[in-house]
């Protein structure tokens, strides 16, 4: 959903959660990147430049927002009676405001209620982006365990809100830290039910191969995965059955 479509109410409240990140972030914020420069020589700003630059965005989006809240404020304290002050906090005033969006949204000015919206609008944007200052999103190749979504793996780098997790590009799905890295770095390890995809048989029967051909395997129960490598070289036919295995 495009912000254009959010009511003004959940455009304030999501303003004022993220201004509480922005603020607590520093104006210059260390850029993550690959190493390699883009485009031109002469079109690159002057080393400084890019430090200053983001210093000057980051007190322009705060103080337009920390300007737009206080006469919001004031205008709902001027208008509707029993309010009490106006709060001391940024914040406090976009969700002042937000608990009155309908107020401000019916309001009989039209040029009044017509820049509010957008001023909303324009300040969301202007955080969000400067939230996500500093991250970066590394595709990792890796296939999504669901073997009916097409997507993969990402992990994100630096930033706030960062928690470690693998998150797919396509579904959504989040691996934990904690779950990944026993994946290893060399092997890939695949579920039973992208074995069974693979090969076109019943999940049980994967568990019978698994035993009959001694795949190896990581994890216990439905976190159980199985060596790539082994499954295809049962799928080449190059494996041999532990029963037709002549010992010694």
């Amino acid at each position: 959903m495009s912000i254009a479509d959010l009511p003004l109410a959940t455009i304030l409240a999501e303003t004022a959660t993220l201004y509480e990140t922005v603020a607590a972030l520093p104006p210059v914020v260390e850029r993550i990147g690959s190493g390699r420069t883009n485009g031109k020589p002469g079109s690159q700003p002057p080393p400084g430049a890019a430090d200053l630059l983001d210093a000057d965005e980051h007190q322009r989006a705060v103080g337009k927002v920390d300007e737009d809240a206080l006469f919001w404020a004031h205008v709902l304290l001027d208008e509707l009676d029993g309010l009490g002050s106006v709060p001391h906090s940024t914040p406090g005033r976009l969700r002042l405001a937000e608990r009155w969006a309908e107020h401000l949204e019916h309001h009989p000015d039209y040029g009044l209620r017509a820049s509010v919206r957008e001023d909303a609008e324009t300040n969301l944007v202007a955080l969000r982006r400067l939230s996500r200052r500093g991250v970066r999103v590394v595709r990792t190749g890796s296939p999504c365990l669901d073997v009916t979504c097409r997507g993969s793996f990402d992990a994100t780098i630096a930033g706030p809100e960062v928690d470690g997790d693998l998150v797919c590009n396509g579904c959504g799905m989040r691996v934990p830290r904690e779950q990944w890295q026993r994946w290893g770095s060399r092997a890939e390890w695949v579920t039973a039910a992208r074995v069974a995809n693979w090969l076109g048989i019943p999940i049980a029967t994967v568990r019978v191969w698994a035993h009959r051909y001694r795949w190896d395997r990581q994890g216990t129960g439905r976190d159980v995965r199985y060596n790539a490598e082994d499954v295809k070289a049962t799928a080449e036919g190059k494996a041999v059955p532990f029963e037709q295995e002549v010992v010694g």
